[in-house]
């Protein structure tokens, strides 16, 4: 029997060994002992390249670093509103620098033993307690109290400061000759922040 390759658009195939490469064809048998085989070639359709949408690439990019920088935006503002400070209010009617018995009784109103530490907080800052023994050497009790606290560079500038009325408070009254602790915090320090020194002093009282 005597086998002729024939392409699909009729051509004979001399070379056997492409016959390998055949993904269909189709055996027809012919008088006289001949067999007919006729395949379709297996080459591969060329692919056009697709370029790569750099445009929608870019647009991509550009939506994700907006939203980097609104999620960042939100959580700087969350953070300044955690750490910012609420503004204590004022001792009113206060013996104050400058006001009538001043110069008479603050030197009587002593805050001896200062001092401070630090901590770091979870959410990144520094908080700073600032600590003293308030003595009464008046000879009055003294019915309102109130004392500022600050931490300063080291040009003697504020870095951070604040007002606390610690009588009333942490107590009602200080009688003549008696002591009490009392404390204030300061906080949202950064690791950059030039803190040389702190100071506590009294800014206004009341007596009975």
């Amino acid at each position: 029997m005597v086998v002729r390759a024939v392409r699909s658009g009729g051509q004979d195939v001399r070379d056997p060994h492409s016959v390998l490469a055949l993904t269909s064809f189709q055996i027809t048998l012919r008088p006289g002992g001949t067999c007919e085989v006729t395949w379709g070639s297996n080459k591969p359709m060329p692919v056009e390249h697709i370029p790569e949408d750099k445009s929608r690439r870019a647009l991509i990019i550009i939506f994700a670093i907006v939203a980097a920088v609104l999620i960042g935006g939100f959580f700087y503002l969350l953070l300044r509103k955690t750490v910012t400070p609420v503004a204590a209010p004022t001792l009113q009617g206060a013996i104050r620098p400058g006001t009538p018995d001043w110069d008479k009784y603050s030197k009587l109103v002593v805050l001896d033993d200062k001092d401070a530490d630090e901590a770091k907080r979870t959410i990144g800052d520094t908080v700073m307690w600032l600590r003293a023994t308030v003595r009464n050497l008046t000879g009055r009790t003294i019915s309102g109290l109130e004392i500022k606290g600050a931490v300063v560079d080291h040009d003697g500038r504020s870095v951070k400061e604040r007002s606390l009325v610690v009588i009333p408070g942490k107590q009602t009254e200080l009688e003549p000759n008696k002591t009490m602790k009392a404390a204030l915090m300061l906080e949202g320090f950064t690791d950059s922040d030039d803190r040389a020194n702190f100071k506590l002093e009294v800014t206004g009282f009341t007596l009975k």
